[in-house]
């Protein structure tokens, strides 16, 4: 899954491991991030591994085997 420059993703996990190019999450990871402009709408993903890798254009790309995707929206 690639993510474009600008959004603000919220990434929790177990464990973290960083590397040059990329960091690793592994254990119960969840990341959130905003599905459009407004602030109530997001998208929740969870896997036991993602791997985040961030590219020359500053985006970032979303590497798992398996993992849940859902979409939330909170009321104001």
């Amino acid at each position: 899954m690639h993510i474009r420059r600008g959004t603000e993703v919220k990434i929790a996990s177990a464990h973290i491991q960083s590397e040059e190019h990329e960091t690793i999450y592994q254990g119960d990871v969840a990341v959130i991030f905003p599905f459009t402009n407004e602030k109530n709408q997001f998208v929740v993903i969870t896997s036991d591994k993602v791997i985040v890798r961030k590219e020359q254009d500053n985006s970032i790309t979303l590497l798992a085997n398996s993992m849940k995707v859902h979409y939330e929206s909170k009321q104001n």
